[in-house]
């Protein structure tokens, strides 16, 4: 006669496999809303910086990014009045009239990195 032990091991191995499932990491899209997405460069892109809620972007003097480099989004995508979209990544600027600001750059540049 099998033990209690022998005939619970195989439905305890499946509920802690459904356990594990259920907190599989979000979708790209859902990342993307909230910041924390992380992304690799595709194409070069400027560094640019919007001064105001209300500015148009302008370009960084630490010059750009490069292809393969990864960074974090924090915000985004802004998108200004000719439909270019620009989003946030997790690098601080060193323009002194701006400091704790972080800078933006061309999301058609930036493709969603899978973890």
């Amino acid at each position: 006669m099998k033990s209690s032990f022998s005939r619970l091991a195989p439905l305890a191995l499946i509920a802690g496999i459904a356990f594990l499932g259920a907190g599989s990491a979000p979708v790209a899209s859902d990342v993307a809303q909230s910041g924390g997405q992380v992304v690799t460069m595709v194409c070069p892109s400027p560094l640019f910086l919007f001064t105001s809620p209300t500015s148009v972007p302008q370009h960084s003097i630490a010059g750009g990014v490069g292809i393969g480099q990864r960074f974090t989004v924090l915000t985004g995508p802004r998108t200004t009045n000719e439909g270019v979209n620009y989003i946030q990544i997790d690098v601080t600027t060193v323009e002194a009239d701006y400091p704790n600001h972080h800078y933006w750059v061309l999301r058609d540049c930036a493709s969603p990195t899978i973890r």
